[in-house]
């Protein structure tokens, strides 16, 4: 299977601030339950590491940009140096849901799941 990289990360947007916090810190997992990510969102900055699933133990962290589209909905943007990616990620903070776009070499993933908080 192609490297899904769900784990979110890099490109350009419209810049803008994120909802409510500065900071979101989330366990994603891929609707087909194969794929689990950790991931941290910050203003400028979307790093991943691989739970379960085809990116197991892997990670990045890579510069990013948002665009808030209502209090609950964020797009996040980002080309992944380490893996040659460009990626586009909306999350629903309110109904803890996302759905992910990968630009690969190999060609385009798509793919959607769920988040929870993850613990401090």
């Amino acid at each position: 299977m192609k490297r899904i990289i769900i784990t979110f990360l890099m490109g350009l947007l419209i810049s803008s601030a994120m909802a409510a916090a500065d900071e979101y810190h989330y366990i994603a997992t891929s609707s087909n339950g194969k794929n689990v990510y950790d991931i941290t969102i910050k203003p400028d900055l979307f790093s991943w590491k691989g739970i379960a699933g085809v990116d197991k133990g892997q990670f990045s962290a890579d510069p990013c940009k948002h665009l808030q589209l209502s209090n609950s909905v964020d797009v996040i943007q980002w080309q992944g140096k380490k893996y040659h990616t460009f990626n586009t990620m909306i999350i629903d903070h309110d109904n803890l849901k996302y759905i992910y776009s990968s630009l690969e070499k190999k060609g385009r993933i798509f793919d959607d799941g769920k988040l929870e908080q993850a613990k401090a």
